[in-house]
C-alpha cells in the first residue's frame, strides 16, 4: 500500500471517532429519550409509558446508535498503532490494553442498548420487565466501565512516557485530563447500590458527570490525534524531523542532549555516516535547531523540559497537567459538597441527629495527622531544594507514615460504624458520609503511593532543575488530599 492510502485510512479512522460521538449524542442520548435519563425510583407503569409515548424516536434512535458504535473500533485500532510506534513493537502491554479496553467499551455500549431495544420492541408486555430491561441496559454502563477506564488511563500514560519525540501526541494537560475523565467512572459503579441522589444512574455522579467527560474526552483526545498525523505527515513521518531512523540507531556515547530529554540529536560532523552504513546524516543538528526556531510550540516544549536549573518566573510548582487535574478534582468534590448542603437543608433533623453518631475524635486525629503529613512534604521539598540528600528521605518517610496512620484509623472508624449497624443504605446523611470519606480514603491511599514513589526516587537521583518537577507534581497532589479533608471534616462532623 502506497503512502498516500495509508495516511487517508489513517485520517479516517481518526474522523470516526468525532463521527462516533456526534451520532452518540443525537441518536442515544436525544433520539433515544436518554437525556435525560428515566428516573431509577420510577414505578414500573412509568418505564412503560416513556417507551410508548417516544416507541418511533426510541426505536430509531438506538438502531442507529447500534450501528454507529462500530466506528469506535477504528478510532481505537489507530490509536493501537500509534502507541506502539512510541512504546515500541516488542512487548507493547500499555498499547494491547488500550485496543482490549476500546473493544470491551463498543461491547458494554452494544449490549446495554440491546437490553433497550429489547424493551422497545414489546411495550406492551409486563411494566415491570420492561423496568427490569431498562435497569439492566443503565447497570450494565455504569459498572462495567473499567474497561474504558483502562483504555483511557493507558493511553495517557504510554503519551507521558514518550521520552524520543520533541513534540508528544497530546499535551501534558490532556493527558492528565484524559486519567481524570477516566476516572470519573468509579462513582458511577454505586447506581448498583443507590437508586436516589447524586449516584443514581440519572444523578450528578452517575450520569452528569462521566458521560458528558467520556465524551469530551473523545472530541479532545481526536483533535490531538489528528493534529499529531497532520505534524508527522508534513515533517515526512520522521520523528519530528530531528530523530534518525530506528534502523540506523545512535549509540549513548554518540548523543548530545541539547535542550530536551525528548529529543537526543547525535553528536555527528556533518557528512558522517550512521553505524551500519546508512546514508550520511549532512548537517542534521543544524537543520533541527532551525526547525525548532521555526515552530513556536516546539521550542516551548524544549523550554520546559530544560534539564538544569529550574526555570526563572515559572508561576506553579509541578507540571501543568497535575494542576489540570486537580482542578477537576476539586470541581467533583465541590459538587458533592453543594449537593450534601442541599439534601441537608431538606432533611435537617435525619441530618443532625446521625451527625452526633459520628465519633469527633477520629475525625479530629485524622486532620492532625494528614497536617503533620504536609509540613513533612513542604519540609521535604524544601531539603530538596537545599541539596541535602538524606533529609527529603526521612521526611518523605515521615509523611507516608501519616498517611497509612489516617488509612488505619479509618477502617477502625468504619468498623465503629457498620458494628453498630450503620451503613450507606441507613439514610441520606450516611450514604454522603460513606461515598465522600470513601472517595477521600482512595484518593488517600493514591497519596501514599505517591509518597512511597517520592521517597524512592530521593535516594535513587539528585533533584536538580527538570527533576524537581516530579517532586513538586507529587506534593501537589498531596496537598489537595489534605484540603479535601479540611472541607470534609467540619462538613460532616461539625456543622450544625
Amino acid at each position: 500500500m502506497d503512502e498516500k492510502t495509508k495516511i487517508f485510512y489513517q485520517k479516517l479512522s481518526i474522523w470516526s471517532g468525532p463521527v462516533f460521538v456526534t451520532t452518540f449524542i443525537v441518536f442515544w442520548a436525544y433520539l433515544g429519550h436518554n437525556l435525560p435519563p428515566p428516573h431509577p425510583d420510577w414505578p414500573a407503569e412509568a418505564f412503560t409509558a416513556r417507551y410508548v409515548d417516544n416507541l418511533a424516536e426510541i426505536r430509531i434512535g438506538f438502531l442507529v446508535a447500534l450501528l454507529t458504535i462500530c466506528l469506535y473500533l477504528p478510532w481505537t485500532a489507530y490509536v493501537t498503532a500509534r502507541m506502539m510506534r512510541i512504546e515500541g513493537y516488542r512487548y507493547p502491554v500499555l498499547s494491547y490494553l488500550q485496543l482490549m479496553g476500546g473493544c470491551l467499551t463498543v461491547m458494554v455500549v452494544s449490549i446495554s442498548m440491546y437490553f433497550w431495544v429489547v424493551a422497545a420492541q414489546r411495550p406492551e408486555r409486563n411494566p415491570e420487565i420492561t423496568q427490569m430491561l431498562t435497569d439492566a441496559g443503565w447497570l450494565m454502563n455504569d459498572t462495567v466501565y473499567m474497561c474504558t477506564t483502562l483504555q483511557m488511563i493507558a493511553i495517557a500514560l504510554c503519551i507521558m512516557a514518550d521520552k524520543k519525540s520533541a513534540t508528544p501526541v497530546m499535551p501534558n494537560w490532556a493527558c492528565y485530563l484524559t486519567i481524570f475523565c477516566g476516572a470519573t467512572f468509579f462513582p458511577a459503579s454505586l447506581t448498583a447500590v443507590l437508586r436516589t441522589g447524586p449516584f443514581a444512574y440519572d444523578g450528578l455522579l452517575g450520569f452528569w458527570v462521566p458521560y458528558p467527560a467520556w465524551l469530551v474526552w473523545a472530541y479532545v483526545a481526536s483533535y490531538y490525534l489528528l493534529k499529531d498525523l497532520n505534524r508527522r505527515v508534513r515533517e515526512g513521518e520522521d520523528e519530528a524531523g530531528c530523530l534518525l531512523s530506528e534502523t540506523s540507531p545512535v549509540p549513548d556515547h554518540e548523543v548530545e542532549y541539547r535542550g530536551s530529554r525528548r529529543n537526543p540529536i547525535p553528536r555527528r560532523a556533518a557528512g558522517d555516516s550512521a553505524p551500519g552504513g546508512s546514508a550520511p546524516v549532512e548537517g542534521r543538528g543544524d537543520e533541527c535547531d532551525a526547525r525548532i526556531e521555526e515552530m513556536p510550540e516546539v521550542r516551548e516544549e524544549f523550554e520546559a523540559r530544560t534539564v538544569g536549573p529550574a526555570r526563572e518566573g515559572r508561576r506553579l510548582p509541578g507540571v501543568e497537567g497535575v494542576w489540570v487535574f486537580v482542578l477537576a478534582d476539586m470541581t467533583i468534590f465541590g459538587l458533592l459538597f453543594a449537593s450534601f448542603m442541599v439534601d441537608r437543608h431538606q432533611n435537617l433533623a435525619i441530618f443532625e441527629e446521625s451527625r452526633r453518631a459520628l465519633n469527633l475524635d477520629f475525625g479530629g486525629v485524622n486532620t492532625l495527622v494528614l497536617l503533620t503529613s504536609s509540613m513533612f512534604v513542604v519540609l521535604a521539598l524544601e531539603a530538596l531544594k537545599l541539596g541535602r540528600p538524606r533529609l527529603p528521605q526521612t521526611f518523605f518517610a515521615l509523611a507516608l507514615t501519616c498517611g497509612l496512620a489516617f488509612m488505619v484509623n479509618k477502617f477502625f472508624e468504619y468498623k465503629e460504624k457498620l458494628d453498630a449497624g450503620i451503613s450507606m443504605l441507613t439514610n441520606d446523611f450516611f450514604m454522603y458520609y460513606f461515598v465522600l470519606t470513601g472517595m477521600h480514603l482512595v484518593h488517600v491511599t493514591a497519596g501514599c503511593v505517591v509518597l512511597a514513589v517520592l521517597r524512592f526516587k530521593s535516594r535513587s537521583e539528585p533533584a536538580n532543575g527538570g527533576s524537581l518537577t516530579g517532586y513538586e507534581s507529587g506534593a501537589t497532589y498531596w496537598h489537595m488530599v489534605d484540603l479535601v479533608w479540611i472541607c470534609l471534616f467540619p462538613l460532616l462532623y461539625l456543622v450544625r
